[in-house]
């Protein structure tokens, strides 16, 4: 090989390296982030603070503010409300305390015998 060629060779691969880096240059692709959105209600959580607030002052909860919150949708998914309400009711009106506690002491004791 005489230094012509070795020189068109060495050319031929520079021009054909330069090709390639200014071709890739062009063709770099744009990385874009994912948007990701999030649709949130918590529509159910204020409906459901305002009743427990107005069972723990020993106020009656309007039948219009249980299908509110029963509106809502998360509760929406729910079947069975009158059992919900019930349970709701329980938990947070003072004036049940004293069933609520009867019930966990059985429940406690049903759960030790299993």
């Amino acid at each position: 090989m005489n230094i012509k060629n070795i020189l068109s060779t060495s050319a031929h691969t520079l021009l054909i390296f330069l090709v390639f880096c200014s071709c890739n240059e062009k063709v770099k692709t744009k990385v874009v982030e994912p948007k990701i959105e999030f649709d949130y209600d918590f529509s159910g959580v204020d409906q459901f603070l305002a009743i427990t607030d107005s069972l723990e002052d020993n106020v009656n909860v309007s039948e219009a503010a249980w299908d509110n919150l029963f509106e809502t949708k998360g509760y929406k998914a729910l079947k069975n409300n009158e059992y919900i309400k019930s349970i709701i009711t329980l938990v947070f009106n003072p004036e049940r305390q004293g069933r609520l506690d009867t019930l966990l002491i059985l429940l406690d004791i049903g759960l030790k015998e299993i």
